[in-house]
C-alpha cells in the first residue's frame, strides 16, 4: 500500500502555489504529523512508499527530507487506485479524521496539541509577571514581556515575541520568528512562521500562513450575531461547517491593515493587502489589494482673538 499526497480542491487558499500538508503544527509539519498517525495506527496495513501528486510539496526540500524519514519517496504514481491510501489523521479518540476542508485542520491542531507536554526552555527570557498554565510548550529564544498570560494546549516557536498584557489561549499554535504584540488576544489559532499580529487585535478560531503582518486593532469575527453556524463559500457553495465559532483562513504573505475587520468564515488568498479600516465582507483573492475609499472635507477655520 503506497499514501499519495495529492492537491486538496477545497483549500483555497492554501493551495494556492501551495499547500496545506506544508503548514506548521508545534513546529512539524502537517504532512509529517499525518504520516506518523497513519503508521501508528496502519491495523495490519503495510505502507510501502510515498507518492507526492501535489507538485508544490516536490518543490520543498525540507518537506521531502522529513518524510523520508519514515518511507521512501517515489517519483511516479502507482498505476492502480487500489495501490494507494487516502491519508488521515487518527485523533485521540479513535476516529480517522479525513481532511476535506480547512477548518479540519483546526481539529488536528487541538487534538494534537492536546498530546505535547509542557515544556518551557530554559533559553526564553520570560519576564517574572508572565502567567503561564497548561501544556504549554515554549521553544528556545521566545520573549514574553509582563502581563503576558499563556493558557491552555499552546505552543510558540523559536525566538518568537509576545508583548506585554497579550493573551494565548486555549489549542494555540505559534510558528517560529512570530510576533503577538501588545493586549492582543490569541484564541484557538494556527499561525505559521515569520507571522505578526499588532497590538490591540483579535484573532480566534482562525488560520494564518506564513510571513503574514496584521497592522493594530485588526478584529477576526468568530460568531455570527443570528447564533447559526459559520458557513464558508467553497467553490461557489456556501459548505456548512457545524461550527458556532470558526473565524478566517489566511494565505501566505499578506497584510491587514490597521483597524481591519474579518466577518466569520472569510477566506484572504496568498499576498493580499487589506488596508485600514476595510471590514472584509466577502472572501479574496490572492494577489489584490482593497482599500476603503474617503471623502474629506476640510476647512479653514478662523482664529478668534
Amino acid at each position: 500500500m503506497n499514501i499519495i499526497f495529492d492537491a486538496l480542491d477545497n483549500f483555497y487558499p492554501f493551495n494556492d502555489k501551495f499547500s496545506i500538508y506544508l503548514h506548521k503544527i508545534a513546529g512539524r509539519f502537517l504532512g509529517e504529523i499525518i504520516i506518523e498517525s497513519m503508521l501508528s495506527n496502519r491495523r495490519g496495513t503495510k505502507y510501502k512508499s510515498i507518492f507526492l501528486k501535489d507538485p508544490a510539496l516536490n518543490k520543498s526540500q525540507e518537506f521531502k527530507s522529513v518524510l523520508k524519514r519514515y518511507l521512501t519517496i517515489k517519483d511516479s504514481q502507482p498505476k492502480t487506485a487500489a495501490a494507494y491510501a487516502d491519508v488521515y489523521y487518527k485523533s485521540s479518540d479513535t476516529k480517522p479524521l479525513y481532511i476535506s476542508y480547512p477548518w479540519d485542520i483546526l481539529e488536528i491542531k487541538q487534538d494534537y496539541l492536546a498530546k505535547l507536554k509542557r515544556q518551557i526552555s530554559n533559553k526564553a527570557e520570560i519576564e517574572k509577571a508572565v502567567e503561564i498554565d497548561g501544556s504549554v510548550v515554549i521553544e528556545d529564544g521566545v520573549t514574553i514581556l509582563n502581563g503576558a498570560r499563556v493558557k491552555g494546549n499552546v505552543y510558540i516557536g523559536k525566538k518568537s515575541f509576545i508583548a506585554n498584557n497579550a493573551l494565548i489561549r486555549n489549542d494555540t499554535s505559534i510558528g517560529r520568528d512570530s510576533i503577538v504584540a501588545y493586549s492582543s488576544d490569541i484564541k484557538d489559532c494556527l499561525m505559521q512562521d515569520r507571522t505578526g499580529i499588532g497590538p490591540l487585535s483579535f484573532f480566534g478560531d482562525s488560520m494564518l500562513g506564513y510571513e503574514c503582518f496584521c497592522g493594530g486593532m485588526v478584529r477576526v469575527s468568530n460568531y455570527r450575531l443570528d447564533k447559526k453556524n459559520v458557513k464558508v463559500l467553497i467553490k461557489g457553495k456556501e459548505v456548512d461547517t457545524k461550527k458556532r465559532f470558526l473565524g478566517c483562513f489566511i494565505g501566505n504573505k499578506t497584510s491587514l491593515g490597521i483597524g481591519s475587520i474579518i466577518l466569520p468564515g472569510r477566506k484572504l488568498g496568498n499576498n493580499v493587502i487589506i488596508g485600514p479600516n476595510v471590514t472584509v465582507s466577502k472572501n479574496i483573492d490572492s494577489n489584490r489589494k482593497v482599500v476603503l475609499k474617503q471623502s474629506l472635507s476640510i476647512e479653514r477655520i478662523d482664529e478668534k482673538g
